[in-house]
């Protein structure tokens, strides 16, 4: 099994151990000793030939990026609509992530909430310029699904000055260290979220 196609996992997954998508010949698989593991068993399995691995890595990708946009649009909502601060936000998070909605990804944006900027001595995610950058999985998966290209979001841009885009990007900057951009300063960013 080629393990480098569909090779899943984030700079914090790379602290613990990796999820892996193979593909290839089935009876080249392996991995197994390096894979994550749940209940005993290795979070690792031949997908198919070829590029199968890749194309599940990218569905998941699509699925995660579709996921991180509907929880900023939650965001635009209480925080527009409802007028709700950061603080508060961290609570709504926090509260829905204890619920049936539990998922890695309310956990981050409640911690991206919580977050203070050590420059600023404000909130982190108010820092943050609202552009959601990405790889392309997102995109493929779109190309390969139209109807997921439409969002939200998509039509806000034409009316609105400020988009919920910095809490994507703050998420994957959370997850896989793919760096932000700030209001107050040019450049490329990176926080060690976790971090006290």
């Amino acid at each position: 099994m080629k393990l480098i196609k569909g090779l899943g996992g984030s700079i914090i997954a790379l602290a613990f151990a990796l999820s892996l998508a193979g593909c290839g010949k089935q009876d080249e698989a392996k991995g197994s000793q390096v894979a994550a593991k749940v209940n005993g068993d290795a979070c690792v399995d031949w997908l198919g030939p070829g590029s199968a691995g890749h194309f599940v890595k990218m569905v998941h990708n699509g699925i995660e990026y579709a996921v991180m946009q509907l929880i900023a649009e939650t965001y635009d909502l209480m925080k527009r609509g409802l007028g709700l601060n950061d603080d508060e936000l961290h609570d709504v998070y926090s509260t829905w992530n204890t619920g049936e909605l539990n998922s890695y990804l309310l956990e981050i944006a409640s911690h991206i909430f919580a977050k203070q900027d050590e420059k600023t001595g404000t909130h982190l995610i108010d820092e943050i310029l609202a552009v959601a950058k990405q790889k392309g999985t997102g995109m493929w998966t779109s190309q390969t699904a139209p109807g997921l290209m439409v969002s939200l979001a998509y039509l806000d841009g034409f009316r609105s000055a400020w988009l919920p885009a910095n809490l994507i990007q703050a998420q994957r900057d959370y997850f896989g260290a793919h760096t932000y951009e700030r209001i107050d300063a040019k450049g490329t960013f990176h926080t060690e979220w976790e971090k006290n």
